[in-house]
């Protein structure tokens, strides 16, 4: 008995089956069952395809966090400012006849 080659699937095909997969109520066995292909090969996908985003995330989440640091300082020196700005103001008020 001689093994079946291995089917090679394409991105857009995976992207496609995972896509139906979220947006639709039925079990993953049933749309495996109505694209063809084993339920196992899209349990497969959708762990790699989260994999992929995790790594993706973990570095927008790295600079997101250095945005918001260096957005905190701003403020911080912003705020400085303003209240530098007030005090000024109020002295120039006292001042004047």
């Amino acid at each position: 008995m001689s093994r079946k080659a291995p089917t090679t699937y394409t991105s857009e095909f995976k992207e496609q089956v995972l896509k139906m997969v979220e947006s639709s109520d039925k079990p993953m066995p049933v749309i495996a069952e109505e694209f063809g292909i084993s339920a196992k090969n899209i349990y497969n996908w959708r762990r790699r395809s989260s994999e992929k985003l995790t790594a993706r995330d973990s570095s927008e989440i790295i600079e997101v966090k250095e945005e918001n640091k260096r957005l905190k300082k701003k403020l911080a020196q912003l705020e400085e400012e303003q209240a530098i700005l007030k005090k000024a103001c109020a002295y120039f008020a006292r001042s004047l006849p």
